[in-house]
């Protein structure tokens, strides 16, 4: 590996680990505590309240972060009802997430409110390499088609992750953790609020040795990643206040020329995202306006001496523009509506030669409206209109209710919506195998689900979905074309316990059945069958252990060869200590079963893999 961006990172952990003293980790402060009814802000583009929002929507909580103890947002993610991941190796490697059964370039992906798809992918689908949980507060997974909402890319889901907000006085966190493969990693942070003003700063860097991800030969493929990532903002009174956002992520990592040969090559990607924001409440508080400005970039180099290129260089840049206003009616129905224009641009260069640079153009309407027909019964309908450069206009829409009956303590969930998602830079101008005819790849789809309350320890809920997909892109002879047609169907059930006040119990269960409508067969890297646990017990006050288990079942890797993807049973631990009330040691296991649970067919998973480390707050 070469050296990248240490000076910056370590400059960086110096300074934001300046000694302090102040609350102890995860402890705010006495008169800050308030207790909240769960509310998620995708599944309606606004905050809504579970009870209240008809779509299917997994949220990942700053306390089942702690638990967990993920290095990656990836293995966050995975333990989702509905989603599946495959990533070619260990740290670094090419990471991707499909959400019951989607193409992976039909998940959008937002931070912190901005497109983050890579432009230049071919399927412009976001690369999870190196995203690291470190400046992460939550993340939202919401399920099904929601183009309605969130135009193009949004097919089969969004994964909206929201990074750390200054709250109360100022706050210095730091950790540092070592382990298998030679595995280094550092985090520094600084956040709080005052005076108007509220601010959050992350720094992290992580390395790691590796192992060899294929199997052809023993050269170890390790990974270097630094990031920092930013958010704060300014209220100038009840009525306005000004955000800004963003973040840098700087990955270099080993890989083979191919599955099957082993050898030299690196891959750089320089990721970079901004959002600056202005929100105007007016109207007594009944009409906030939201007026956004967002970019990002993914810019790729592949330095491969046994490669077909020896160099390749793929660069994606995605930037625009948002208007979106609420307005509060009768007192709790919520009209939202807004505009937006994206645009999308794309190069790519081999062997030095640089292609020209190409874009589209996106301008959208949407709307919904949010019905309070009674206390327990919300309706919300929904609707957008993008047009395509290229395409013309395309319309989609989304129905939703909720149901709460609170007298036995169950919520009745349903949605059906409909998708749409244009052809991408590389399909459509690739010189080698793009195809400037193609037309929009289409879905359609309902689900509908049961949570239900027993006591005040226990919950349990259940749910069904089917979607259609028509006009699917696909790579055939020499070239792309709109030829492909798939039904992914299938059910969700999960149950989270807490027998004993110490002692907390969860588990889903995804079923899924993805299948080439044009050939009855089933469609690669999507397990039937998926099961999450996980149990956490606080053995007293400073000591707490936790694991998770997670099964797949066996998988196609792909459509043009019998290679399977074995069937995966991987166990995890976790055990943490407050030794001060401003520092924790911990010990983590990741596979500790040595299983073999890798997510491609012919790319090694990490063995055993065994962690310690410090966390500290001031």
């Amino acid at each position: 590996m070469r050296p990248t961006y240490r000076a910056l990172i370590t400059t960086a952990l110096a300074a934001l680990t300046l000694p302090a003293w102040g609350q102890g980790i995860g402890t705010p402060p006495a008169d800050s505590v308030t207790v909240l009814e769960p509310v998620n802000v995708t599944a309606q583009r606004l905050p809504s309240r579970s009870a209240e929002t008809g779509s299917a929507v997994t949220v990942i909580t700053p306390s089942e972060m702690e638990k967990r103890g993920s290095v990656e947002v990836l293995d966050l993610l995975k333990r989702a009802p509905g989603v599946s991941v495959a990533r070619n190796g260990g740290f670094g490697a090419t990471s991707n997430l499909r959400i019951r059964g989607s193409d992976v370039g039909q998940v959008l992906v937002l931070i912190d409110g901005v497109r983050v798809n890579d432009a230049a992918d071919a399927s412009a689908a976001y690369d999870f390499a190196g995203l690291t949980a470190d400046s992460v507060e939550r993340i939202e997974v919401l399920r099904g088609p929601q183009s309605a909402l969130y135009g193009n890319d949004a097919m089969g889901g969004v994964v909206n992750i929201i990074t750390k907000k200054g709250r109360g006085p100022a706050k210095i966190t730091a950790m540092t953790e070592a382990g298998s493969y030679q595995t280094f990693r550092q985090q520094a942070g600084i956040s709080g609020a005052q005076d108007g003003f509220d601010y959050a700063l992350t720094a992290a860097h992580s390395q790691t040795k590796g192992f060899s991800r294929i199997y052809a030969g023993p050269e170890k493929d390790g990974a270097e990643q630094a990031s920092i990532t930013g958010r704060g903002g300014y209220r100038f009174n009840e009525t306005f206040r000004l955000g800004v956002s963003g973040g840098y992520q700087h990955l270099e990592s080993d890989f083979d020329p191919s599955a099957t040969r082993d050898g030299p090559a690196v891959a750089t990607s320089k990721k970079l995202f901004g959002r600056v924001d202005g929100t105007a409440t007016l109207l007594d508080g009944r009409f906030e306006n939201i007026l956004s400005l967002t970019a990002s970039d993914t810019d790729r180099d592949y330095d491969e001496p046994l490669g077909f290129y020896r160099t390749s260089r793929y660069e994606g840049q995605t930037y625009g523009a948002e208007y979106q206003g609420n307005l509060t009616l009768f007192g709790q129905d919520v009209l939202t509506g807004g505009l937006s224009t994206r645009t999308d641009k794309a190069r790519t260069t081999t062997n030095g030669k640089a292609g020209p640079r190409f874009s589209q153009d996106t301008n959208s309407v949407f709307g919904q409206y949010k019905w309070k027909a009674t206390e327990a019964f919300t309706v919300t309908l929904g609707g957008r209109y993008d047009d395509v450069e290229s395409f013309g206009g395309k319309g989609t829409y989304r129905l939703t209710g909720a149901y709460r009956i609170a007298s036995t303590g169950t919520t009745l969930r349903a949605s059906y919506g409909t998708g749409a998602k244009a052809p991408t830079l590389f399909q459509r101008f690739d010189p080698l195998y793009g195809n400037r005819a193609l037309d929009l790849e289409t879905n359609k789809g309902f689900d509908a689900g049961i949570e239900q309350e027993i006591g005040k320890t226990l919950t349990v809920s259940a749910g069904v979905f089917h979607t259609r997909y028509r006009n699917l892109i696909q790579y055939q002879g020499l070239g792309y074309t709109n030829i492909g047609r798939a039904t992914m169907r299938g059910a969700e059930f999960g149950v989270t316990w807490k027998p004993l006040s110490d002692l907390s119990l969860a588990a889903n269960y995804t079923y899924l059945e993805a299948e080439d409508a044009s050939t009855d067969q089933r469609l690669p890297r999507r397990p039937k069958h998926t099961v999450n646990l996980t149990a956490d017990y606080a053995v007293t006050e400073k000591w707490q252990v936790g694991g998770a288990m997670r099964f797949v079942t066996e998988q196609n890797d792909n459509s043009f060869s019998s290679d399977k993807i074995p069937p995966g049973l991987i166990f995890d631990a976790r055990t943490a200590y407050q030794v001060m009330p401003w520092a924790q040691i911990y010990l983590r296991a990741d596979n500790l079963f040595d299983a073999d649970g890798r997510e491609s067919a012919r790319y090694r998973a990490p063995g055993r893999s065994v962690f310690a480390g410090v966390k500290a707050e001031f």
